[in-house]
């Protein structure tokens, strides 16, 4: 059974995040300053997106995602970031339907698949996501405008040659370069797949 939330927990859960908050914010402007010529991008799983997102943009964003599910209005928050000079991408759970993109895949600039359940490294590919990335890179070849379609999670040497021929173009490989004894070696290997 949980404790009870008080005032007290509650005031101390927020200054806690806020503090988080600032951290990051902190650490985004370090990065802008060193810099050269690499492209910022973030993914937001945060509730309070709108406001996270503006402190985002003036670090130096040049993409930021976010969870449909983040927000109570995703049409608005997508405009939102827009208007903060940032491309926007939208970011889709395993259980999320890509029906979500019917009404504003026009708006987008990413579609990012996770194709493991979020909150740590190393889990395995789920494999009904390569109908996924079929079904929105579909959706993305009605569109007039360059859409990226970006998967992450599980992928690896053995999973990269069918996530890009489903038609993805974008990949995150955490776990399976950081964890290779030759980071140089592992990334040729999977520009050959």
């Amino acid at each position: 059974v949980s404790p009870p939330i008080t005032i007290r927990s509650a005031l101390k859960g927020l200054r806690l995040l806020t503090e988080a908050y600032a951290m990051i914010y902190k650490g985004i402007r370090a990065l802008r300053l060193l810099r050269f010529s690499t492209s910022l991008t973030y993914i937001l799983f945060s509730v309070a997106v709108d406001e996270i997102a503006k402190s985002f943009a003036n670090a130096g964003a040049d993409l930021i995602s976010f969870h449909p599910e983040a927000t109570k209005h995703v049409a608005r928050t997508i405009d939102l970031i827009k208007s903060l000079g940032c491309k926007v991408g939208i970011a889709l759970n395993p259980a999320t339907s890509v029906s979500v993109l019917d009404n504003i895949i026009q708006d987008i600039d990413l579609v990012l698949l996770m194709s493991v359940n979020p909150g740590f490294g190393g889990q395995k590919f789920i494999p009904s996501t390569l109908k996924k990335i079929q079904d929105v890179k579909a959706m993305i070849d009605l569109q007039d405008k360059l859409i990226y379609l970006e998967v992450d999670g599980g992928i690896n040497l053995d999973t990269i040659a069918s996530v890009s021929e489903a038609g993805a173009n974008v990949f995150v490989a955490g776990s399976a370069i950081f964890g290779s004894p030759d980071y140089e070696e592992t990334i040729q290997s999977f520009r050959q797949k």
